[in-house]
C-alpha cells in the first residue's frame, strides 16, 4: 500500500509538471500573439495609407493620360467626323477612364478588405482600448468624386451632345435589361 501512495504522488507530480508546462506554453503563445498585435495593427494602417496614396497617385496619372488622349483625339478627329460621332468618341474616352478607375478602386478595396479580415478579436479590442480608432478606410474615393463627376458629364457642342455611360454605376441587372433576351434586337445597341 505504501508503494502505491508513492507511485500516486509521483504520477501527480508528473501530471502537475505537465499541466504547468502546457499552461506555461499556452501563456507564452498568448503573450507572443499579444506582443505581435500592435505591430500588425500599425502595419495594416500603413498598408491602407499606402494603398490610399497609390490610388490618389493613380487618379492623378489617369487625369494626365485622359487629357492627352482627348487632345490627340480632338486634333485627329475634329476635321473628319460629324459632330455626333466626334462627341461620342470623346464620351467613349471618358467612359474608358471611368472604367479603369472602377477596376483600380475595386482592386484596392479588395486588398484593404483582406487586411481587415486578417485582424481578429484581439486586434479589434486593442484598436478600441489602445489606439482609440477602428480599422482605417480609404479616403481617396470620396476626395476624387469631383474629378469623376467631370468625367461623367455629358459631352456637348452646341445642340449636339453625347452621354457618357458610367461604368462605375452599371450593374449586371443593367446589362441584362439592355442586352438580355428581353430586349428587341434593334434596341440592343441604341445609345444610352
Amino acid at each position: 500500500m505504501w508503494g502505491h501512495e508513492v507511485r500516486g504522488t509521483s504520477d501527480t507530480r508528473c501530471m502537475n509538471g505537465l499541466l504547468i508546462a502546457v499552461a506555461g506554453g499556452s501563456a507564452g503563445a498568448i503573450l507572443t500573439l499579444l506582443a505581435g498585435v500592435p505591430g500588425a495593427i500599425r502595419n495594416h494602417d500603413r498598408l491602407v495609407a499606402k494603398a490610399d496614396d497609390d490610388l490618389a497617385q493613380w487618379i492623378s496619372d489617369e487625369c494626365v493620360r485622359l487629357e492627352r488622349e482627348l487632345d490627340d483625339y480632338k486634333s485627329e478627329a475634329s476635321l473628319r467626323l460629324a459632330a455626333d460621332s466626334y462627341l461620342r468618341g470623346i464620351a467613349h474616352l471618358k467612359e474608358g477612364a471611368l472604367h479603369r478607375y472602377r477596376d483600380e478602386e475595386r482592386l484596392v478595396q479588395s486588398r484593404v478588405g483582406e487586411w481587415r479580415d486578417a485582424e481578429g478579436f484581439v486586434h479589434w479590442l486593442l484598436r478600441r482600448l489602445w489606439f482609440f480608432y477602428s480599422f482605417p478606410s480609404l479616403e481617396t474615393p470620396e476626395e476624387v468624386s469631383p474629378i469623376l463627376d467631370g468625367w461623367r458629364e455629358e459631352v456637348s457642342r452646341g445642340l449636339v451632345s453625347a452621354p457618357v455611360s458610367d461604368p462605375t454605376q452599371r450593374s449586371l441587372d443593367w446589362a441584362l435589361r439592355k442586352y438580355g433576351v428581353q430586349a428587341e434586337p434593334w434596341d440592343r445597341y441604341s445609345a444610352t
